[in-house]
């Protein structure tokens, strides 16, 4: 019986060059990773095993130290960046975010189902106070090709959607359509977690009162109406219609 000839031990790369290669390719211009690390290899004049290197990005230890990185990051940005909703008194209270679903073309090694290769999702969110981003959840493709916004919002805990707010701080998360869900939104206000977002189209709501608008205040500037409505289950809503002085646009924002 023969012994097989040893393995060829490939070298480990330290935790800093694979973390700042990351960099790079969010960075890069490249259209896939075989595509970024050939353009690596080429700029830097450092070889780059293609193998052993994707094999890394499966490490649970190296998800993690990604996680704290992009944390203490986002911590930093957070504290040192002044707020462009500085001037809004009404929002100091508040945490404010952005949120929104993104979807990549597939990859070659994206999931066939049926006939069609599926791409992965992500939804993202953005502190309109820092402008720092961060990743929110990854989308669910369990039996379908697109997570809907609003199913994966529900998936969320309280202490996800709160991110981190201390006690008796507010959260304001700002949505397209996708978002809007009056019963969902109603229940987390009792947590602290209130939404933002333009009226969707075909809504049944009824006016239920009028509110007065101070237009001496400067914040007041384009406001046309402000008022209080009812869905058919009773939920009321804030609605509040917006004239952009600069164009004309018109915005029916409901909180």
């Amino acid at each position: 019986m023969t012994t097989p000839p040893p393995v060829a031990s490939v070298p480990s790369e330290p935790d800093w060059d694979w973390l700042t290669k990351g960099v790079d390719r969010v960075l890069s211009n490249a259209r896939s990773g075989r595509d970024f690390l050939q353009s690596f290899q080429i700029f830097w004049s450092r070889e780059v095993q293609v193998g052993p290197y994707f094999e890394t990005l499966t490490s649970a230890r190296r998800l993690a130290m990604v996680a704290e990185c992009s944390a203490l990051l986002r911590r930093r940005v957070d504290a040192l960046r002044s707020s462009p909703l500085a001037p809004f008194e009404a929002l100091a209270e508040f945490d404010v975010h952005a949120g929104d679903g993104h979807y990549l073309e597939h990859a070659t090694h994206d999931p066939v189902i049926g006939q069609t290769r599926w791409a992965t999702g992500h939804f993202f969110a953005l502190n309109l106070k820092s402008q720092s981003l961060f990743p929110l959840v990854l989308a669910d493709r369990m039996g379908r090709k697109k997570e809907r916004d609003m199913r994966a919002l529900k998936r969320q805990s309280v202490a996800l959607l709160r991110q981190g707010a201390g006690k008796g701080r507010k959260v304001l998360w700002v949505w397209d359509k996708a978002g809007v869900d009056f019963a969902f939104w109603q229940e987390r206000k009792a947590s602290g977690i209130y939404f933002l977002s333009l009226r969707k189209e075909g809504m049944c709501l009824e006016v239920e009162k009028e509110r007065v608008i101070d237009f001496t205040q400067p914040i007041n500037q384009g406001v046309t109406v402000d008022r209080v409505v009812v869905d058919r289950r009773g939920i009321r809503v804030r609605e509040i219609t917006y004239c952009n002085p600069c164009d004309g646009q018109v915005y029916v924002v409901s909180d």
